[in-house]
């Protein structure tokens, strides 16, 4: 007998083997089957196969559950900007960048969703079909069964048989089957707890991410439904969720309350076939500015400001709560600005309006009881204030207070003196305020003093002038007005960005002198000009003293004219409408033995001395006796430097000698330059010319732009025609005299002549007397197409040019060719686009590549 029930239960036993492993195990009905058999044949059939039979009725049992309930389908991360106000007509399209309060919540879903698995089951949790009840017994038998709530509200519990659980809470149902397993099953005790909860079917409605039915556990809550459909779209209500059963709102949450709050009161289980309607946003507002947190926020009828500053987070200890305002929405396109003040009480319970925008000021708060340091200082920046403060205090390590390129003989602290915020300049020595604590250069800081370091190593003498420091004051202020800004009161430099310098430093200080002044009461400004180290423009300080405003220009320098100054006063006299000049002694002022008492709008002019001139020098080179650089004297001549250099070599060519000067070549260079954008503009008109004819319309605008361009990069010589062959010998006529910067280069003797230009060989001959300038063309090949016959020209050897007449072409012999000449065929300008200023450009272009070319 037991023999056969072995043989039919062999395989169902393996089958809950390899349920271990596998996903398919036995069927229910073999299941029932082994469960009736007693309890010993169970025990031998698992010794046999080596099966703990615990475990195999724990899997067996677990064959009635059903399978794992199947996740919803949970929403990917998504971005939340489409949920901007600013996509919301409510506030006119305008809500500065801020997002609606909240949406964020959903924005980034997890990619799974298994909120109740792990969960613990309240007491009161409804049993109902498709739930597990789990029931391990121990004591006299130890064994687990995992018991399915069948349709009918029944489960099947191994030896006491059915139970009906149906409609009973889980707590009643522990309470029943403990009390059943007591009675019934002597010596053995029970732990029921819930495993696999049953799944049930809700819908997800209205302004969902993703509106429709959802298959979720039985503990799922209306917050966890609106996540499992990825949350509220760009239009839905966060505080108007909606619970609906059996077409009764039966519930409604508000979302603000679990975000704001923390409170889930509201936020209770579903039930099969609820539905959970999320409506449309009604009434939103907009809090920006000085709160915790600006955003979008939705109000309910009757809430006023102080519940949207609530939501908010509170306001900022930095908010001016007095000049808040409102833009509120009017009928048609127009907006309401309205001033509130956050601390009355009355304003706070005003009711916010759909759609209202309330702005949050920013309170200013000046820093109190501090000074400022800029400039050449080590660590520049704020300092505390303290009464009876003074320079001393300020910079107590003359070693680590300021760089060692700092001017300790000029520093000024700017000071405001009344409410309109206007300022007065005091000066100071730094090294007499360290040196002598007593002295007067120590002076006493008031709260909000600006003290100024300036360096030696300021801007030179020769970058910038005082003009465009003008200019830019000028101008700023004219900006300033133009755009109806605000001067700011107070003075702010950055110390990291701002260079040293007296004009970067003093820039803003003038400015704002400027700004107060008034009519009759002038800027309490002077300008210094010429032999000093820092010309520019300087405030009045105290003294009024022009000793104290040297100084602070950096003194004189060694070629100022002390015994002559002139002091240019622009009080205007009314009847002949002139400024006073007056001459000033600067030696007298510098010693102390005379006083001048500096005006506003005053100028100071100081001279060069008349005895300092710079020596000017001239360059010999080539072919004379002791080349190089000669220092000349007003007056020298060409004849007396050669002379001093030892004359001529025997190799030398004076004939083909090349001089050049400064102040031509500039001229020739602005002519080059000139010439090249005349041709500019006139390749810019022919190449629009509707002509036809070939001379008046631009062939390749291109390429002639190119040449062009490659024309002004063209260094211009400057070379001056001179006959040193006749200056030698003494003829006055060719003799002149020298400037600075002036150079000669005598070249060797070179019986040859160069044909270059459009021919068809650029090359250089010995030369022959018996040939003329068409037998050397012709050598070189003849001439191109391009070229322009009728304009040929010859350039002397000494940079002078001719140009042959038709007969000379044909054998005249009264114009004879010379050693170191060079025959220029140049180009025809009909066929080079008709430039009207082709011929003057390529000509000088040719003479400088001659002389070039003699240098080598």
């Amino acid at each position: 007998m037991f023999k056969g029930r072995f043989t039919l239960f062999a395989p169902l036993l393996l089958c809950l083997l390899a349920s271990q492993a596998i996903a398919q195990g036995p069927t229910p009905a073999q299941i029932n089957m082994f469960q009736n058999l007693p309890a010993s044949q169970q025990q031998a059939l698992a010794d046999q196969f080596g099966v703990d039979l615990s475990q195999a009725q724990a899997q067996a049992t677990n064959s009635e559950s059903p399978s794992q309930l199947e996740e919803a389908a949970t929403q990917e991360p998504r971005d939340s900007e489409d949920d901007e106000l600013n996509k919301n007509k409510e506030n006119n399209g305008k809500a500065n960048g801020l997002k609606r309060f909240g949406l964020g919540l959903f924005a980034s879903s997890p990619s799974t969703f298994a909120p109740t698995n792990d969960s613990p089951v309240p007491s009161d949790y409804p049993v109902g079909p498709g739930d597990e009840i789990v029931v391990q017994l121990f004591g006299k038998v130890n064994v687990t069964h995992r018991l399915l709530v069948n349709r009918e509200g029944v489960i099947n519990f191994p030896t006491l048989g059915p139970i009906s659980v149906a409609g009973l809470a889980f707590s009643d149902v522990r309470a029943s089957i403990t009390q059943r397993v007591q009675e019934q099953m002597i010596g053995v005790r029970s732990d029921i707890t819930l495993g696999q909860l049953r799944s049930m079917q809700i819908f997800v409605m209205g302004e969902a991410h993703k509106p429709g039915a959802y298959t979720v556990s039985a503990l799922t809550t209306l917050s966890q439904a609106i996540y499992h459909s990825g949350g509220f779209n760009s239009s839905g209500a966060l505080r108007n969720v909606q619970l609906k059963r059996d077409g009764q709102v039966v519930q409604i949450l508000d979302m603000y309350d679990l975000l704001l709050k923390g409170d889930t009161s509201s936020d209770v289980r579903l039930l099969p076939g609820d539905v959970v309607w999320i409506a449309p946003v009604a009434d939103v507002v907009t809090i920006e500015g000085q709160v915790q947190r600006p955003a979008i926020y939705e109000i309910k009828s009757g809430e006023t400001y102080q519940d949207l500053i609530a939501m908010a987070g509170g306001l900022r200890i930095n908010a001016f709560a007095e000049r808040s305002q409102v833009k509120r929405l009017l009928s048609g396109e127009s907006v309401e600005l309205i001033d509130l003040n956050l601390t009355d009480i009355r304003v706070l319970n005003q009711p916010a309006h759909r759609g209202d925008i309330l702005t949050v000021a920013t309170r200013t708060n000046p820093l109190t009881n501090v000074i400022q340091v800029i400039g050449d200082v080590s660590h520049p920046g704020l300092l505390e204030w303290r009464d009876g403060m003074t320079i001393s205090d300020v910079f107590q390590s003359q070693d680590s207070a300021f760089n060692p390129t700092a001017d300790l003989d000029y520093a000024l602290v700017v000071r405001e003196i009344n409410h309109q915020r206007d300022i007065k300049v005091l000066q100071f020595s730094l090294a007499d305020a360290l040196l002598n604590p007593a002295g007067t250069n120590n002076l006493s800081l008031n709260n909000g003093d600006q003290l100024i370091i300036f360096s030696r190593n300021g801007v030179d003498r020769d970058n910038g002038t005082t003009e465009e420091t003008i200019q830019s004051l000028d101008q700023a202020q004219r900006q300033a007005r133009q755009d109806k800004q605000e001067i700011s009161a107070q003075l702010v430099i950055d110390s990291n960005q701002a260079t040293n310098s007296r004009r970067a430093l003093l820039t803003p200080v003038l400015f704002r002198l400027q700004q107060q002044a008034r009519y009759g009461e002038p800027a309490p400004i002077v300008e210094l000009v010429g032999e000093l180290r820092y010309p520019g423009r300087y405030p009045i300080t105290q003294q009024h003293d022009l000793n104290r405003l040297l100084t602070a220009a950096g003194g004189l320098t060694a070629n100022a004219y002390s015994a002559r100054a002139e002091l240019t006063r622009a009080a205007i006299n009314q009847a002949d409408n002139r400024a006073n000049i007056e001459q000033v002694n600067l030696t007298a002022v510098l010693n102390g033995d005379y006083q001048v008492v500096v005006k506003p709008r005053d100028r100071l002019s100081v001279f060069e001395r008349p005895d300092v001139r710079q020596q000017n020098t001239i360059t010999l080179q080539g072919e004379v006796r002791f080349p190089g650089n000669y220092t000349v004297l007003p007056g020298d001549t060409l004849a007396q430097v050669i002379e001093r250099a030892g004359g001529l070599t025997e190799f030398a060519h004076p004939q083909g000698a090349v001089f050049t000067r400064e102040a031509l070549r500039l001229q020739e260079q602005k002519l080059l330059t000139q010439y090249a954008a005349d041709m500019r503009r006139e390749v810019a008109k022919k190449s629009f010319n509707a002509d036809s004819r070939v001379s008046s319309v631009i062939s390749n605008p291109d390429k002639t732009l190119a040449f062009i361009e490659e024309a002004t990069k063209s260094r211009a010589l400057g070379r001056m025609v001179v006959q040193l062959d006749e200056v030698i010998v003494g003829q006055p006529s060719a003799n002149f005299m020298l400037e600075d910067g002036d150079f000669l280069y005598v070249p060797k003797f070179r019986n040859t002549i160069s044909i270059m230009g459009e021919v068809q060989v650029g090359i250089t001959y010995l030369l022959d007397p018996s040939l003329t300038v068409k037998d050397y063309i012709n050598r070189a090949g003849g001439i191109k197409k391009q070229a322009d016959e009728g304009r040929i020209f010859v350039v002397r050897a000494d940079g002078s040019v001719f140009t042959p007449n038709t007969s000379f072409w044909f054998g005249r012999r009264n114009e004879t060719l010379n050693p170191g000449d060079t025959i220029v065929v140049p180009v025809d300008t009909d066929y080079r686009d008709a430039l009207n200023v082709w011929t003057a450009a390529t000509q000088i272009l040719y003479q400088t590549g001659v002389a070039v070319n003699a240098l080598k």
